[in-house]
C-alpha cells in the first residue's frame, strides 16, 4: 500500500490493477474488520463500467456515486446501511455515464470532501487504469491505494506497465 505523506487515512482506493480482479470479497471482509475498530465504514463503488458492490445489498438502480458527482445527490440519499451495523454501501448509481471523462473537476472533489466528513474510513472500489489507458482521476482524491492483482491470464509485462503508469502519477 502506498500512502500520501502527512495525511490521515480517510479514503482508501482498492484497485484491481489488470484483468478481472475480484475485489468484492476482499472489500467486504476489510470493511467488516475495520468496523470493529471504527464507528462508520463506507464502501463505495467507483467502477462505473463494471459495478459489482450492488450485489452485496439491493442497491441496484438506486442513487449512488455517479449521482453524487453529477447531480449533487447527498450521502444520506445514496448510502444504505448493510446488515453489519455501521457499514454503509454506496453503489455506482442509477445514471449511466457517457464517458469516463465525466469524473473530473470540483464535483468529484466535493463528493470526496463529503465522504471524509461522513465516515471514519471509506473504501472505494476503483479501476486503476481506465479503458482509455489513462490513470483513473478518482485516485487523485484518495489518501492511500491497495493494489490487488490477478496474475492468471495476465502477462507480467502488462502488470509492470500498468503499475509504472500509476507510480508516475500523483497517486498515493
Amino acid at each position: 500500500m502506498r500512502l500520501r505523506e502527512a495525511s490521515p487515512l480517510d479514503i482508501v482506493a482498492v484497485c484491481g490493477l489488470t484483468g478481472r480482479t475480484y475485489l468484492r470479497p476482499f472489500l467486504c471482509a476489510l470493511a467488516v474488520t475495520l468496523r470493529k475498530l471504527l464507528q462508520r465504514v463506507v464502501l463505495i463503488d467507483c467502477d462505473l463500467r463494471s459495478p459489482s458492490l450492488h450485489t452485496v445489498t439491493d442497491v441496484e438502480g438506486k442513487e449512488g456515486f455517479i449521482d453524487m458527482v453529477k447531480y449533487g445527490c447527498s450521502f444520506f440519499t445514496a448510502a444504505d446501511e448493510t446488515e453489519v451495523g455501521g457499514v454503509y454501501l454506496i453503489g455506482a448509481g442509477s445514471h449511466p455515464v457517457s464517458s469516463e471523462g465525466e469524473l473530473v473537476g470540483r464535483e468529484l472533489e466535493r463528493v470526496f470532501y463529503s465522504l471524509r466528513a461522513k465516515a471514519d474510513i471509506t473504501l472505494a472500489a476503483v479501476p486503476a487504469i481506465l479503458t482509455s489507458g489513462q490513470v483513473n482521476p478518482v485516485l487523485k482524491y484518495v489518501d492511500g491505494v491497495i493494489l490487488c492483482l490477478n496474475r492468471a491470464g495476465n502477462k507480467n509485462e502488462n502488470i509492470r506497465n500498468d503499475f509504472a503508469k500509476l507510480w508516475k502519477e500523483d497517486v498515493p
